[in-house]
């Protein structure tokens, strides 16, 4: 549960840094911006754009096993909802983006897949603190406190 928690976590980071590179090919290039023939950057830049959603695809897969690992092995309430949850922003967020490159990325649109992206991340760090949670492993939790004694000794 937690090698997949985790490849999630960094799969997420590391789509958010090439949607980042994406949403500054677009800054810089549309609406009468810097000309990508006159500038390799913005040229490179625009070129990586398909990278993003490909790449997109990839982590969904990746959240949406780490998002089943969790609720099944750590089965407890807030691990059933939290997986869900993760998994449904996800798929708002790609049709988010999907719209978002139809319409030629609008600043409203950006801020919206920004905000899907925030709650995502939100959500994948919930789901993991249920999912790695002591409660959420029981056998974890009788080894720690054994040997412990409440009381007033």
């Amino acid at each position: 549960v937690r090698v997949m928690l985790l490849a999630a976590a960094v799969a997420t980071l590391l789509l958010g840094s090439s949607g980042a590179v994406t949403a500054l090919g677009d800054t810089l290039a549309l609406r009468g911006g810097i000309d990508p023939s006159q500038s390799l950057f913005v040229a490179t830049l625009i070129s990586l754009r398909i990278y993003h959603p490909l790449f997109a695809f990839l982590v969904g897969a990746v959240i949406a096993a780490a998002a089943w690992v969790a609720a099944t092995q750590r089965p407890t309430t807030q691990s059933w909802w939290l997986s869900r949850i993760v998994v449904g922003i996800f798929v708002v967020q790609l049709l988010v983006g999907a719209v978002n490159v139809a319409l030629k990325a609008p600043v409203t649109m950006q801020l919206i897949h920004l905000l899907l992206a925030d709650l995502l991340w939100i959500a994948l760090v919930l789901l993991s603190a249920a999912a790695l949670s002591t409660t959420a492993y029981p056998r974890v939790q009788a080894s720690v406190l054994e040997g412990v004694s409440v009381g007033d000794d």
